[in-house]
């Protein structure tokens, strides 16, 4: 579910999607332009399919965006949260604890964030990056190989060469 663009030349490869919110008219603006440019948009994402695998890129401002990802976040606590009492209240006597942390761990290890870097920043002339509020000493050399690997794949001028084409 969750994976890294890798080749930013491949960039015409990705299933790109778009969530608008009401009244942000520069994202509206967007719209038009990725429709023209040299790559795969597939068009306008509803919320409920953000982690559905169909997305490899989503465009948003900046305010739906840390809204989408803190609700997926609250949402995903709360589930693991709920799953986790009913499965300690409902273990029957012989289950193995060490299969049930191995699962568990391995799930948690794939949802988090702190390995997956950070979240680029677009329309600036550098490679800027956010990463998340709660980002600890694990978050901050993942951020930095991301930000090496976009660098050395050229992402920003690949990006102008794309706007340019759409033009």
């Amino acid at each position: 579910m969750f994976h890294k663009i890798k080749n930013v030349y491949a960039l015409p490869d990705y299933r790109l999607s778009v969530q608008f919110s009401e009244g942000v008219t520069k994202i509206y603006d967007l719209k038009p332009l990725l429709e023209k440019m040299p790559i795969n948009f597939v068009g306008n994402m509803e919320a409920r399919d953000a982690l559905s695998g169909k997305y490899d890129v989503m465009v948003c401002d900046g305010f739906v965006g840390n809204v989408l990802l803190k609700s997926i976040e609250g949402a995903g606590m709360f589930t693991a949260s709920v799953m986790l009492k009913h499965l300690k209240a409902n273990m029957p006597e012989n289950t193995d604890p060490a299969f049930l942390k191995k699962a568990l761990g391995a799930a948690m290890a794939e949802m988090d964030f702190s390995s997956r870097g950070g979240a680029v920043l677009m329309g600036l002339k550098k490679t800027v990056m956010k990463i998340h509020g709660n980002s600890n000493e694990r978050t901050v050399p993942n951020v930095v190989k991301q930000l090496l690997d976009i660098s050395a794949g050229g992402f920003i001028d690949r990006t102008k060469e794309l706007l340019r084409a759409a033009k």
